[in-house]
């Protein structure tokens, strides 16, 4: 039947481009066409497919998401098919006595480049697919109570893009290239301690990121202290951790920086210490100091955010000052209410010492004039 076809085409158009016949040029065409049009309707399914394939559970609205972002990217995949499909029925002319496919000339280099293209472009689509899908599950695990969700998610978002990116090398080299792959890496052996060696500091790196999602030594939204630089986790990365500082700078550190060194976690503390001195003038009565000490022990005591290990204490005879030092412990893991709750007490540590009528020592110096007198003496 499509030889019959085929023949007619080719009585009714008596005419050769580059050696093909006209039946083979309609294929072309007719192919062609068809994958156009039916582009516009597999996509949409080869899409929504992926999506089920990557995240089992399917939402609507993300699912809505997602289409709208990648069909772009299927469509282009299709595209490259059945181009290839196209083409298919045509030849190159035998005037170009062209090698064949599995000696290296136009054909072969022709192909080789098409299953690149077909490579590359897969991995593009799931690479971005995981991205719009890990974006999902970002913004969604910030509505959670739990901070665990914010550490684990960016985390395996990342480890299933390198996945693919590896596994998309290791197909071009066995694909394209026809590089045995297994023997490849088998043979290794001083090139490979060699490359190993080269990117130590990368692979120090990201050995030390499994050891922080190991670990948890923190997770993303700690506050955390490292070599006096605090700042509050914003991102775990494969190489790099990311601190949002006090001064509301982005800091990126090399995680072998993060698990070498001691990381204090704020977050996980459960009360704060505070200390601080000040000092009373030295014509303050011996009552009024009691009562002063008396009164702000009690007041802490007393607190509803400090414990009962608050201490006051008269502990040194300043120059110029009675100095006494004030140890209490906030019951906060936040930074930032420690330093309300500090605010509120220092208010009412001041106005103690003000309704006892005392008054805060300064720096001050008692300087004597000599004055000559009659007698030829000095009076002070």
């Amino acid at each position: 039947m499509f030889k019959d076809l085929a023949a007619e085409i080719n009585n009714f158009f008596p005419f050769e481009i580059l050696e093909n016949q006209p039946s083979q040029i309609v294929a072309f065409i007719i192919i062609l066409l068809i994958g156009i049009i039916a582009q516009r309707f597999i996509s949409p399914f080869i899409t929504k497919a992926l999506y089920m394939l990557i995240k089992r559970v399917p939402d609507t609205d993300n699912l809505q998401v997602f289409v709208k972002k990648m069909q772009p990217n299927v469509e282009f995949l299709l595209m490259i098919i059945y181009l290839y499909l196209s083409v298919l029925p045509l030849h190159f002319p035998k005037t170009w006595e062209l090698v064949e496919v599995t000696k290296f000339g136009l054909k072969m280099v022709l192909v080789r480049c098409y299953a690149l293209l077909v490579i590359l472009t897969i991995s593009n689509i799931f690479i971005k697919a995981i991205n719009i899908i890990g974006n999902i599950m970002i913004e969604n695990a910030k509505a959670t109570e739990t901070m665990m969700d914010d550490h684990i998610i960016p985390f395996i978002k990342e480890l299933a893009k390198v996945f693919v990116v590896i596994v998309a090398f290791f197909v071009i080299l066995g694909n394209v290239f026809d590089i045995n792959v297994v023997a490849m890496v088998t043979g290794l052996g001083i090139g490979g301690i060699a490359v190993a060696l080269a990117g130590k500091e990368t692979l120090e790196n990201l050995f030390a990121s499994f050891t922080i999602f190991l670990d948890k030594p923190f997770i993303v939204g700690d506050w955390v202290k490292v070599n006096e630089i605090v700042g509050r986790v914003e991102r775990v990365g494969f190489r790099s951790t990311q601190l949002r500082t006090i001064e509301r700078g982005l800091l990126t550190m090399p995680n072998k920086m993060m698990t070498d060194r001691p990381v204090e976690n704020w977050t996980e503390r459960e009360i704060w210490r505070a200390q601080f001195n000040f000092g009373l003038s030295y014509g303050t009565p011996k009552e009024k100091l009691y009562k002063i000490k008396k009164e702000m022990h009690e007041y802490l005591q007393s607190h509803d955010n400090t414990t009962a290990d608050n201490q006051i204490y008269l502990y040194e005879f300043g120059q110029s000052s009675l100095n006494f030092t004030v140890f209490f412990f906030a019951q906060t893991n936040n930074f930032f209410e420690l330093q309300k709750i500090r605010d509120e007490i220092n208010f009412r540590l001041y106005e103690i010492v003000q309704q006892n009528e005392a008054s805060f020592a300064f720096p001050t110096q008692v300087v004597y004039f000599k004055k000559e007198n009659a007698a030829g003496g000095f009076d002070l």
